[in-house]
């Protein structure tokens, strides 16, 4: 008898889509002109921690996220450590399945966004024998993926903790049929 493998459905999605975003605004200003012109709600959170094989010490990023109705989340991350360059970049990561109508809506309504400079779709794997200036750029885009992932779950357990729960007492229970 042949044996079958079993794989159990994944509760995330792999499936991401990655923009690169160039501005001269800061993260908190970009972010509310996103909400205002993409009609979303990005928050900021606890900034996110990047481990990097190439570096000992972690890079934070600046991290804003929304999530949607429909299991799909925005994340708008940005490195805080070239906050001192007068051009910034920042990474809008779509993670969720979206249709190739919406992407072109949302690459036209970011053009249109007052502050953004230039919007790049970037693939993150990159193709054997390209350019080193890939290979890291792709390298800090997989770094990126996986510590988002931990980070959202770290994100998720604190907005658990903060929800008011109820707290049953022990002893006596009224009783309201018999």
């Amino acid at each position: 008898m042949k044996k079958k493998k079993f794989v159990p459905p994944s509760g995330q999605s792999d499936d991401f889509t990655i923009f690169a975003l160039s501005s001269d605004l800061p993260d908190y200003t970009l972010a509310f002109r996103l909400n205002k012109q993409l009609e979303i709600h990005l928050q900021k959170e606890a900034d996110l921690q990047v481990f990097q094989p190439s570096s000992k010490s972690p890079k934070p990023f600046s991290f804003y996220f929304c999530e949607s109705d429909r299991d799909r989340n925005l994340f708008l991350i940005h490195s805080l450590a070239d906050q001192n360059t007068l051009m910034k970049s920042y990474f809008l990561i779509l993670q969720g399945f979206f249709q190739n109508n919406e992407l072109k809506e949302m690459v036209n309504a970011l053009n249109e966004t007052e502050g953004v400079l230039s919007v790049n779709r970037i693939i993150p794997n990159a193709a054997p024998g390209s350019s080193k200036s890939e290979k890291l750029k792709s390298d800090l885009i997989n770094a990126t993926l996986t510590d988002l992932e931990y980070h959202m779950l770290e994100v998720k357990k604190r907005e658990k903790e903060q929800k008011v729960q109820l707290k049953t007492r022990p002893g006596k229970r009224k009783v309201l049929y018999r």
